[in-house]
Formats: structure tokens, C-alpha cells, sequence
């Protein structure tokens, strides 16, 4: 008998909406087209068949956006530092990440929130490094450091991440010189530009301006990342009655109109080069104005967007594991466990942003401990059921008959060991166990104590400061 597994069924949109997104996003990419900063990117795109207007408006024909599709690579394979295989971008698993820096730190013994120090960023990269759940990182260089130009400040994140971690990271860069520092960096600990483009452990994250506008920072290193096949994540970040349309769907078909339209200037630059899609369509709240992080429609909008980049065929980064809440409270591990549900059963490439709290302000490594946990618990939900005749157990049942049990049956013994069980939940009925969050504490003071990352050749990291 053929073996059967049931992977189950998560939807948010239905194929006629998806091919009703694109098929409207075709439509925006011509009227009213998109704003494009960028001299030699216009001018690339003219000569591949765009229009331009006037006031930087670049229309793009149908024959672009199918071109572009079609030379865009369907999987992507990212290394670690060693040149080991470590991430394989190909609709097939959920790889989550971290980011390693943002303005403030929660300090896990005390629960004081206060301005992220380099010692908080240390620490941080090191419980990254530690959790087997937690598969890459992001380097933002959102954080104040003494005497250290603020739009440079990820340049010294970049380095801190290299010496503490050897899994893949993704960067933030403000200008171009601070991308191309950094990319010189990865290339020498890659052992060369060469070897890098075989085997990258490193890719960009960078971001349109919506509505429909491409400033020249972000093409410039959209540029760069095409002509030296460095993976990029070219990620649109909206607000539902901001700088997106009140809906969802609008805010969706915005999303993606700006994505397609990204992937055409990244293929007109050159043809295969490594592109991610990304979407971070969110609300704004009405109340207080801020873009939330915590929104159902935000995750919902987020898994649906994954339908539309699995209907392209390209890989998807979305965002996972993050809220609203300044504390960890009630809010915090709800929203955290929505998102994370809603990730694992729309099965995103890579979701990043794992243990932000307060609209993405505060760095909280107790909450990436518990993602790492309740990542365990969902892959379990999300696996399916096998189906087959072992599984069924038709001989097993037969054999204990009614009222029997099956606690000494081999059958039993050779399949435990299959379930999920704990690691920081208690399921025990004797005893007085302590409370999940000293676990949580206890575990990350263990891994600061033991955990030993593989170290850099500091040599390698040098880049002339």
C-alpha cells in the first residue's frame, strides 16, 4: 500500500484572486506606472522596452514582467561561513531569522528595557547562534554607538555578527559605500568574490518607498546585488490606510505591483540573478498611528502574500514572532503564536524578525527562546498525518482487543519517540516545577555561559577603520 501523508489545507486567497492580483498589477505597472529615481536604471529600462514619462514615471509593458519571471532562479541555496549547505529556498520549509539589533534591549533578568549597548548585541547573536530553530540573522544597525556615524552603524553589527555566529546573515545598508564595505567583508571570509558566488552566506535586504516610488539607494544596491549575484530581498513595507490602500486586497495588489515591478529592473540588470519577494503589508492603527505588528490582518496579509510568490514560483521572506506589546504579557505570546501558526501553515521560505517586541523597537531574546519553542510545537501542527499501514496500527488494535492497552507493545516503543515533547513546557503532575519563564531565563544564562561560537579570523574584518 502507498504510503499517505495529509499535509493538510491553508488558504487566504483562491487561485482566481491571485491571478486577479496579478493580472491588476499588470495593469498599475502600466497606468499609472512607477516612479523611478534612478538615472542608469531608467535608462536600462527604456532600452529593454519601458516607457518613460514625465516626472520619473516609468511604464512597464506585460513582456517585461513575463521575462523577468521566467529568468528569475525558482530556488536559491544560502551557506554558512564554512561553505556548508544551510538554507534551500524552494517552497519546501520554513527557515526563520532574527534580527540582531534594534534601538532597545529587554534584559532578561531584570525585564528592563533600556538603549541597546554592544554587549546586549553580543548576546543576542549568541542565543541566535545557539537555537536550533533559528536559522539565519539580520543585521540592521539600528542602534546608537558612541562616536559611530548612525547610517554606518551596521557595518560594526555586520562584523559583532560575523565573530559570534556562522550562519547566514542578511544586512541593512544605508548608503552604497557601507553595502560594498560589507560585501567586501563576506567576500574575504568567503575566500573570494569567487567562491562567494557559489556559495553565499550573505544577502541584502532593501525596500521600495510606497506608494509605487524606487528612491536611488535602494536601486543603487539593487544594482550591485544583480550584477555580483548577491541574494536579494527586495521587500515593499506598507501601511493599510497610510501608504497602502485601506484594504487588504488593495494593500496586497500595491504590495505586489511594487515587487514585480523590482524584479524587472533586478532581471533587466542581469538575467538569473538570485531574487527573494518580500512583503510586509501592515495596518495602520487609527488610534495611535502606528504600523502594527501585532495585527491579524497584517500576518493574514503576509501569508497571502507567500500564495503570490509561490504562484510566481519565487521565494518568500516574510515576518514571524513579533508584537505590539512593550512587555511579555498576555499580548505578547498571543500575537507571537498567531503569527507563528499563520507561518507555519502558509510555509514562507524565510521569516525574519523573530523576538521583536514593541513594532519591531525592542530586541527581547526570552521571546526568540520561546519562538524557538513554539516553532517545535507548530512543525508538528503543519507536518500532516502518515497515513499508511503502519501508521494505522490495524494489527495492533486487533491484538489488544477492547479494554487493553498499548503501554509494552513494541509498536509503541519503536514510534514515541516521534511525538513532540517540551523542552521548556511542563506537562508533569507531581512535583513543583518552575514557571516556564525562569526556564526561559535559566536557558539563555546556560547558553551565554557555554555556547562557544565557531570564531572569524579577525584579520578578515578588517576594512580599513
Amino acid at each position: 500500500m502507498a504510503t499517505s501523508k495529509g499535509e493538510g489545507t491553508f488558504r487566504v486567497l483562491s487561485e482566481k484572486q491571485i491571478r486577479m492580483i496579478h493580472e491588476k498589477s499588470i495593469e498599475l505597472l502600466q497606468d499609472p506606472g512607477a516612479k523611478v529615481l534612478h538615472e542608469q536604471m531608467t535608462k536600462t529600462l527604456v532600452g529593454a522596452g519601458a516607457i518613460k514619462e514625465e516626472n520619473s514615471i516609468v511604464k512597464i509593458p506585460p513582456k517585461l514582467v513575463e521575462r523577468a519571471l521566467k529568468t528569475a532562479p525558482k530556488m536559491i541555496q544560502m551557506y554558512d561561513q564554512h561553505g556548508d549547505l544551510a538554507i534551500r529556498l524552494d517552497g519546501t520549509k520554513t527557515y526563520y531569522g532574527t534580527a540582531s539589533d534594534t534601538l532597545y534591549y529587554r534584559d532578561h533578568k531584570t525585564g528592563v528595557i533600556r538603549p541597546t549597548s554592544i554587549d546586549d548585541l553580543r548576546k543576542s547573536i549568541i542565543v541566535t547562534d545557539a537555537l536550533p530553530n533559528m536559522h539565519h540573522i539580520l543585521a540592521s544597525g539600528i542602534l546608537k554607538l558612541e562616536g559611530y556615524d548612525p547610517r554606518k552603524a551596521v557595518l560594526f553589527v555586520f562584523k559583532e555578527i560575523l565573530r559570534h555566529t556562522s550562519k547566514p546573515v542578511g544586512f541593512m545598508a544605508y548608503d552604497l559605500e557601507t553595502y560594498h564595505r560589507i560585501m567586501n567583508i563576506a567576500f574575504r571570509v568567503a575566500g573570494g568574490e569567487k567562491v562567494f558566488r557559489e556559495k553565499p552566506f550573505v544577502f541584502h535586504y532593501s525596500e521600495p518607498l510606497p506608494p509605487l516610488t524606487f528612491p536611488p539607494e535602494g536601486l543603487d544596491k539593487l544594482i550591485s546585488c544583480a550584477q555580483n549575484g548577491i541574494p536579494l530581498v527586495f521587500m515593499p513595507y506598507s501601511m493599510m490606510g497610510g501608504t497602502a490602500p485601506i484594504t487588504s486586497a488593495g494593500a496586497l495588489l500595491q504590495c505586489n505591483t511594487e515587487v514585480l515591478a523590482s524584479l524587472v529592473m533586478h532581471q533587466t540588470i542581469h538575467e538569473g540573478a538570485p531574487y527573494i519577494y518580500g512583503a510586509m503589508p501592515t495596518m495602520m492603527d487609527m488610534r495611535t498611528s502606528v504600523g502594527s505588528y501585532g495585527a491579524p490582518e497584517f500576518h493574514q496579509n503576509v501569508a497571502a502574500s507567500t500564495e503570490l510568490a509561490k504562484f510566481y514560483g519565487l521565494p518568500f521572506y516574510g515576518t514571524a514572532a513579533v508584537t505590539d506589546s512593550k512587555n511579555l504579557d498576555a499580548q505578547a505570546y498571543s500575537e507571537v503564536m498567531m503569527s507563528l501558526l499563520l507561518t507555519e501553515l502558509s510555509k514562507p521560505d524565510l521569516a525574519h524578525n523573530i523576538g521583536l517586541l514593541y513594532h519591531s523597537n525592542v530586541i527581547c531574546v526570552e521571546l526568540v527562546v520561546v519562538a524557538n519553542e513554539l516553532i517545535e510545537m507548530l512543525k508538528k501542527i503543519s507536518s500532516g498525518i502518515q497515513v499508511d499501514e503502519g501508521t494505522l496500527a490495524v494489527d495492533v488494535i486487533k491484538k489488544i482487543g477492547p479494554r487493553g492497552n498499548y503501554l509494552r507493545e513494541d509498536h509503541t516503543y519503536e514510534r514515541f519517540r516521534d511525538k513532540y515533547y517540551p523542552d521548556l513546557f511542563d506537562r508533569s503532575m507531581e512535583g513543583d516545577p518552575p514557571p516556564a519563564e525562569k526556564k526561559v531565563r535559566d536557558r539563555i544564562d546556560e547558553i551565554l555561559e557555554l555556547h562557544k561560537p565557531h570564531p572569524v579570523d579577525e584579520n578578515l574584518l578588517r576594512d580599513g577603520e
